[in-house]
Parts: structure tokens; sequence; C-alpha cells
């Protein structure tokens, strides 16, 4: 059995590359057969589509629009929706996503039922 310094270096050399690998990303840890706790990398994924976010962003948007509507009502709401399509462009695209929609109706009935 020959015991060189060179695979001792080398050893050494691929200790440390692991235990940085292991320190600066996310690490999963598995028991062997043996009963020896072995951590291994996992490998970095890229960020998925943060979905769940806009959608509840979506849902308070909706529920922003329909307290609105709820506290002004649907005729000074639409008025006051004409006269933001009238002026520049920001405020028109502020009009363009305050519009009504079926869904901010229904909350607003919602909301309605529940405030009489």
């Amino acid at each position: 059995m020959s015991f060189s310094t060179t695979d001792f270096d080398q050893r050494l050399r691929r200790i440390a590359k692991d235990h940085d690998r292991l320190s600066t990303g996310r690490s999963r840890h598995k028991i062997g057969k043996d009963g020896l706790i072995v951590s291994r990398r996992k490998w970095l994924s890229m960020p998925r589509f943060p979905l769940k976010s806009l959608l509840l962003l979506a849902a308070g948007f909706i529920v922003f629009k329909a307290v609105v509507v709820h506290r002004l009502g649907t005729a000074a709401y639409e008025e006051r929706l004409a006269n933001l399509n009238t002026e520049n462009t920001v405020d028109q695209v502020g009009g363009f996503l305050m519009q009504l929609d079926p869904a901010t109706l229904w909350v607003a009935q919602q909301i309605a039922s529940f405030a009489a």
C-alpha cells in the first residue's frame, strides 16, 4: 500500500474545493447505507416566474377597485374614468387599468352585501 504526498495533497485540494462549494451554495444532506451523513451540493436552478405574487397583486388591485367603486358609486366612478381618458398618456394608462370589469363589479356587490 503506497501513500505518497501527492495523493494526500490532491485529496486535500478536493476536500477544500468541495467545502467551498458547499459553503457558498445550498446543500442537501443524505444518510448513506452505512449511517454516514453526506452533504451534496444542490444545483442552482433558474429563478421561476413569480406567478403566485402576480396573482396576489392582481387580486389586491381588483379588491382596491371594488372598494373605490363601492365608496363612490358606479356612476361617479365612470365619470372620473372619463376625465382620466382625456388627460395625458399616463392618465390614460391609469384610466385603462381602472376600467370596470366583471370581477370588480362582483367584488363590489359582495362588499355592498356585507356593508348593508
